[in-house]
């Protein structure tokens, strides 16, 4: 018993999926499942940097200390 399980290249035409990856996004934007903590948190971000003092690891934007 066999059965035939190939699937041509026009089943699978990403043009036929809603939201696929020809969808056209917004100029300047991009499509995101989930948006980055840095940009979801950049105001609490900020307050801390302004207010940490300490010595801040080359490229890093807070220090490491835990208090």
């Amino acid at each position: 018993m066999t059965s035939d399980t190939t699937t041509s290249s026009s089943d699978m035409d990403s043009t036929t999926v809603p939201g696929g990856p020809d969808r056209a996004a917004a100029p300047g934007r991009e499509h995101r499942q989930v948006t980055p903590p840095e940009d979801r948190y950049a105001t609490e971000l900020a307050f801390l940097a302004a207010q940490d003092t300490g010595p801040r690891p080359p490229g890093w934007r807070l220090t490491p200390r835990a208090d």
